[in-house]
């Protein structure tokens, strides 16, 4: 994307592409469990996980999910720094162990 292309103000977009394919993945791994099962199948842990995934995914989403304004960054200007320790007075970089 251009630097001088306009941004969106809020991240509904992406949310819009996201919540419905998750939703889509969701629903075909729902249905593919469904069918393997009516076949006489049984699903293999890698595909029970990722439907149970998919699907607390989604509902966690579609619960907790609103659109969020866009945040501008700011430019942050380092403040002064006061030095202490003078060049002839470094800091210490080695411990001094006494018994």
């Amino acid at each position: 994307m251009p630097d001088d292309a306009p941004q969106p103000d809020t991240n509904k977009g992406v949310i819009l592409v996201i919540i419905p394919t998750i939703a889509l993945l969701a629903a075909g791994c729902v249905f593919t469990i469904c069918w393997m099962s009516y076949t006489g199948r049984e699903p293999g842990q890698g595909l029970t996980l990722l439907t149970g995934g998919l699907v607390g995914s989604l509902t966690s989403m579609l619960t907790k999910t609103n659109p969020t304004q866009a945040t501008t960054q700011s430019i942050v200007t380092p403040s002064q720094v006061h030095v202490t320790n003078k060049p002839v007075d470094p800091v210490p970089t080695t411990s001094e162990i006494k018994p």
